[in-house]
C-alpha cells in the first residue's frame, strides 16, 4: 500500500506531512490504478493524508486494525460483499463505494450492505470530492451524539459519563482517550498512535498514555475481579473490548 499527503502536490505515491485546516486518514482500496491514482490525487489535494491500495483484499485486512476517518472502496469482486465484510469485521468507518456495476437495484444492495454512499462509473470526479466532504461531516456530527453502552452513558458534546445515572468523573484528557476508544472498539491502538490522535504529538517514549489509560480502568471500576476490558496488547498497545464492557455494565444494573 501507498500512503500521500497533502503537501506532494496530489500524488499518490509519498508521504508528507502537511497540515490542512481538516486533516483525516483515508484508505483508498480501489482495484482500478487510474481509479485509484485520480481519487488519491483530490484527496491529498484537500490536505488529507491517504493511504492506496490496489490489492483491495490486503487494503480490507489492514482496515481491521487502523482506524481511518473514511474509507473509498472499488471492487470489481462484489462491493457488496466487501462492504459486509468490513461491517462484519468491526469496522466502523464511513465507506464511500465506487461501483462498477449499473443500476440503482445494485447501489441499493450495496448501501443496505453497509456502504454510506455510493457513486456509479463512470465517476464524476467534480462531485466525488463534494461527497467526501459531506461524508466526513456527517461523521464528525455523529461523534458528538450521546452513546450508551449498558449502563455507561457518554455525552461527548458535554464531556460528561455516568454509570447508572452516577457521575463519572474523568478529566478531559481522560474523556478524549475513552471516547477515542470507544470509537475505535475492538482495534488495537498503538500508544504512538494515541499520542498523535488524543494529544496531537509524537514522543519516542512517555509514559502518558498508560497513566491515563490507568486512571480510566480505575473509574470504570476495572479492578483485578473483573475481566481488563482495556487490554494491553504487550508490544503493540490497546484495545477496548466492547462486548465484554457491556456485559460488566449490565452487571452494575
Amino acid at each position: 500500500m501507498r500512503r500521500g499527503g497533502g503537501g506532494n502536490g496530489g500524488s499518490p505515491v509519498g508521504v508528507s506531512h502537511a497540515v490542512a485546516v481538516m486533516p483525516h486518514d483515508i484508505l483508498v482500496a480501489v482495484d482500478d490504478e487510474p481509479a485509484a491514482a485520480r481519487a488519491a490525487a483530490l484527496l491529498a489535494g484537500d490536505g488529507h493524508s491517504v493511504t492506496t491500495s490496489v490489492n483491495v483484499n490486503a487494503a480490507i485486512e489492514a482496515a481491521r486494525d487502523q482506524p481511518y476517518s473514511l474509507i473509498v472502496l472499488r471492487t470489481a469482486q462484489g462491493s457488496r460483499a466487501a462492504c459486509g465484510e468490513l461491517r462484519a469485521a468491526g469496522v466502523v468507518s464511513p465507506l464511500l463505494v465506487i461501483s462498477p456495476a449499473k443500476g440503482a437495484e445494485t447501489r441499493a444492495a450495496i448501501l443496505d450492505a453497509g456502504a454510506d454512499a455510493c457513486l456509479a462509473e463512470p465517476v464524476d470526479w467534480e462531485e466525488f470530492p463534494a461527497t467526501v466532504r459531506a461524508l466526513l461531516r456527517r461523521s464528525l456530527h455523529a461523534a458528538f451524539l450521546p452513546v450508551r453502552i449498558g449502563s455507561l452513558r457518554i455525552d461527548p458534546l458535554r464531556e460528561s459519563a455516568s454509570i447508572n445515572g452516577k457521575p463519572v468523573h474523568f478529566s478531559a484528557k481522560e474523556f478524549q482517550l475513552l471516547r477515542y476508544l470507544l470509537a475505535n472498539k475492538g482495534k488495537i491502538l498503538s500508544r504512538d498512535r494515541l499520542l498523535e490522535d488524543v494529544w496531537g504529538y509524537r514522543a519516542t517514549t512517555t509514559r502518558t498514555v498508560d497513566m491515563h489509560i490507568a486512571h480510566i480502568r480505575q473509574k470504570l471500576g476495572l479492578d483485578s475481579r473483573r475481566p481488563k476490558l482495556i487490554l494491553t496488547i504487550r508490544g503493540e498497545g490497546y484495545v477496548l473490548k466492547a462486548d465484554d464492557l457491556v456485559k460488566m455494565l449490565q452487571e452494575t444494573v
